[in-house]
């Protein structure tokens, strides 16, 4: 069987890349390892999507903005503290399925990569893994849109070494919460209004002050938590759950090879092994929780960063923070550098600086290997250095890279050219039209 386009990987941004390849007339497959789209949207339990702006505008619209249009439209989606991207992970799940079906490309569930083959400088064909068997996948160009640059390491696609580890998580959520008792304590504590609404958000970090971190105290202390719980703690309420909290957390405190299914497997148990002191805790010490429980845990870990490939163009550190514009943009990003450390010592030192003048570009180039002439790679395996990419990894860039990813394959179809040699004022006109700011 064979296609103008497949894409391995069914996150946002995999799937974001299928609509917008579809839409430009491809035949287009998503193969996805999960039973759903979304990833760590969905999976992973990752909301809501931060939503950068400059001067009270989202820079990252698009199919992006179109994604939210359609959340909100169905009643899973809200508007608080500054963003619209507030949504209900679940409903994501099908509005995905629609948009990627509607636009007709094809979907392939619960099959995985197992790997490729090569005939010179292009990928030929994918093999992958399934209740059918093993199957072998050929298509004229192809898309990893895996997090982990899955496809390209197996390609022997050049991967960038410079040094750089962030925490990994394992989110989850709790229902059956007294959201009204907890908003009048914690503004209480404060001694001002910290929430108010439907939609909240919080977080309790160690040294910051925060109104929970007293109880946090006394519960390390009564052998409810341990102190690395502390790190990290950020919790929201979420569109479609009226009395519940969605947790960005715990994080693993410790290093975690998130390419080796050993330590992975590990990860996974000291997280539901964290979520069970988090629920003790909170149902017995914070106000608000006491008839609490467990809700969901996320189906995947939360990873920052892994591989990242070495392309056309390397973005860096200075590119962000110099806020630099280039010619062959097809985003922007407004995001600041973000690290979650595992040194107990930085916790408190993640944010590393905003793009001057509000925003950098992100070039095309960043998501072409140097040695394939079919492959494209986007998401938050883009070629950029280790503290670029902290900013460059949030879900509402990677929708705009899967978005621009999907027409550059269509532009290679029709041009009969490899991906490096995509005109470029085509794709940026394409994607102005479509809504997105270049």
């Amino acid at each position: 069987m064979s296609y103008d386009l497949v894409i391995i990987g069914g996150g946002t941004t995999g799937s974001i890349a299928a609509v917008s390849a579809a839409r430009q007339g491809l035949k287009t497959l998503v193969v996805e390892r999960a039973s759903f789209l979304g990833g760590l949207a969905t999976g992973g339990m990752v909301t809501p999507w931060m939503s950068p702006s400059v001067n009270n505008v989202f820079v990252n619209k698009g199919m992006c903005e179109e994604l939210i249009k359609r959340m909100h439209g169905y009643g899973w989606g809200g508007t608080a503290q500054g963003t619209n991207g507030w949504y209900f992970p679940e409903g994501l799940k099908i509005v995905l399925e629609d948009m990627v079906l509607e636009a007709g490309a094809e979907i392939l569930y619960d099959t995985i990569f197992t790997g490729c083959t090569k005939e010179e400088n292009s990928l030929y064909s994918v093999q992958l893994y399934n209740k059918g068997g093993w199957n072998e996948i050929q298509a004229s160009y192809f898309l990893d849109a895996t997090g982990d640059a899955d496809v390209a390491y197996d390609a022997d696609c050049s991967m960038l070494e410079d040094a750089g580890k962030q925490a990994t998580s394992l989110r989850f959520a709790m229902g059956n919460v007294d959201l009204e008792k907890f908003k009048s304590w914690i503004n209480d504590q404060a001694g001002e209004t910290l929430m108010s609404g439907k939609l909240i958000e919080g977080f309790m970090i160690w040294g910051r002050g925060e109104p929970l971190e007293p109880l946090f105290e006394e519960g390390v202390k009564k052998g409810l938590l341990n102190k690395s719980d502390g790190n990290y703690v950020q919790y929201f309420s979420v569109p479609g759950y009226e009395n519940s909290i969605f947790f960005n957390c715990p994080e693993i405190p410790i290093e975690i090879n998130v390419l080796d299914g050993k330590e992975v497997s590990q990860a996974y148990i000291e997280g539901h092994k964290a979520i069970m002191r988090f629920r003790n805790f909170y149902r017995k010490m914070v106000p608000g929780y006491e008839k609490a429980e467990i809700m969901q845990m996320a189906s995947q870990l939360g990873v920052r960063v892994s591989r990242r490939i070495e392309g056309e163009y390397v973005i860096t550190t200075e590119d962000v923070l110099k806020g630099r514009h280039f010619d062959d943009a097809i985003c922007r990003n407004a995001y600041p550098v973000d690290i979650h450390h595992l040194e107990e010592e930085k916790i408190g030192a993640m944010m590393g600086g905003a793009p001057e003048g509000g925003y950098n570009h992100v070039p095309y180039r960043c998501l072409v290997p140097r040695n394939l002439d079919n492959l494209l790679v986007a998401g938050r395996s883009l070629s950029a250095e280790f503290k670029a990419q902290s900013a460059l990894r949030i879900q509402r860039v990677c929708h705009n890279l899967g978005e621009a990813a999907g027409v550059a394959a269509a532009l290679a179809k029709k041009h009969d050219c490899s991906v490096k040699n995509v005109p470029v004022a085509e794709l940026q006109e394409i994607l102005r039209k479509n809504g997105n700011l270049i």
